[in-house]
């Protein structure tokens, strides 16, 4: 069933019903000038006024924000192109996407995402498989505006481009919405990276402030174990009516009927439990990673330089948790762990630096957390003057048994 204790569900509505009545009082409010703006309309209004429970002096705040962001970000004339692979959209093709730089190093990141078909109210679908995402490389190779403004491009195809086109034919003429489906099948502490929790952060943010009342549901299905505290970390960024929309289903358990009362079986890909195979290349949610996580013994793979350091900064809250790194390098390596607390930036020694020679066996470390901290777990390339370094690497993060 649904895990209330991250949220629960709400009962979404096809669309955002116009209340014409507090639009045309709201209209009253607000500033003339924004009457004569193309992109504000009752349904625009009516989920800003939703987003405020009505009060009408935070949703102008609101608008103000929104519209001076638009202004500002030029999004009246950004350049409109599929920016997420499409699948069974009808008013488009069936597409994968080549993403211009430094949008390309970004998509190489990303273990599959696509606009697939719709819901049984005729929203359209969205579906990500977030368990397979390069979370260490993402960081590496884009910030958050990258990341933010690939994102705004995603979402703007959507509402100006696919959403209108939908909204001609009978059976979608209301839908302002999409349903969404998180898939964190192979979702490992590996990707729990500071980094990529904070552009995660910021993008829940953006939508909270800019694209309010878009959401119909949030499947989050196949959870981990660790699932806990990525969720605790990102809820705070969340709009409790979002919270309210999430469903969230732990690997293991059942989610089919669920997902089957909202969307039909024939429109959810078959790695989910439903019917559906697509035939473009890439299937339903295509995935041009090297290979899935999955597949891989060691979940993650990065080049140290010479002469160079790679750190991976992991901010643990568990007392008496068990962290466990294995690797293999291309050439020896060192490797040490620090800690620094919460209320000092002095680092305290976990495990002195030394000399591993994984590249001829796989190297294993494990260590406890005995106080909350950023733990850094530090490869050193430093002793290699000339040669580059290849790493391989998985994190597991373990719980603490309760007696």
């Amino acid at each position: 069933g649904i895990n209330a204790e991250y949220g629960g569900c709400g009962s979404p509505l096809m669309g955002v019903v116009v209340d014409q009545e507090k639009v045309d009082a709201f209209r009253k409010f607000m500033p003339s000038k924004w009457a004569t703006r193309d992109d504000v309309d009752d349904k625009m209004l009516m989920r800003f006024l939703i987003a405020r429970d009505f009060n009408q002096e935070k949703t102008k705040k609101m608008l103000e924000f929104y519209l001076n962001w638009r202004d500002t970000k030029n999004i009246a004339t950004m350049e409109l192109i599929p920016f997420v692979p499409l699948r069974g959209i009808k008013a488009f093709p069936d597409q994968n996407i080549k993403w211009p730089s430094p949008y390309k190093e970004i998509s190489d990141c990303l273990g599959g995402c696509s606009f697939h078909k719709f819901d049984r109210e005729g929203n359209p679908l969205y579906i990500e498989r977030a368990g397979f995402h390069d979370t260490q490389n993402l960081s590496r190779v884009g910030n958050i505006n990258d990341v933010l403004d690939f994102h705004i491009r995603s979402n703007e195809f959507l509402y100006q481009k696919i959403i209108p086109a939908l909204n001609t034919m009978p059976e979608h003429k209301d839908v302002d919405s999409m349903c969404v489906i998180f898939d964190l099948k192979g979702l490992g502490f590996h990707q729990f990276q500071i980094p990529a929790l904070k552009m995660l952060r910021a993008i829940g943010e953006l939508d909270h402030a800019c694209y309010p009342e878009r959401l119909s549901t949030l499947f989050i299905v196949n959870t981990p174990s660790v699932f806990g505290k990525f969720w605790n970390f990102v809820k705070g960024s969340l709009d409790k009516k979002v919270i309210e929309k999430t469903r969230i289903y732990p690997e293991g358990e059942d989610f089919s009927q669920a997902l089957f009362e909202k969307i039909p079986p024939e429109n959810v890909p078959k790695f989910l439990g439903g019917q559906c195979e697509c035939s473009t290349e890439g299937g339903c949610v295509p995935c041009f990673l090297p290979a899935l996580p999955d597949q891989l013994e060691f979940k993650t793979g990065v080049e140290v330089k010479p002469r160079e350091v790679h750190k991976i900064e992991l901010e643990l809250e568990t007392h008496k948790s068990v962290v466990s790194v294995r690797w293999k390098s291309k050439y020896e390596i060192s490797y040490g762990v620090h800690q620094r607390s919460t209320s000092s930036p002095d680092l305290t020694t976990i495990a002195d630096h030394k000399i591993y020679e994984s590249h001829k066996n796989p190297a294993e470390h494990s260590f406890v957390v005995t106080n909350p901290g950023v733990f850094e777990l530090t490869f050193s390339n430093k002793h290699h003057l000339l040669r580059s370094n290849q790493i391989f690497y998985s994190i597991d993060y373990q719980e603490p048994t309760e007696k």
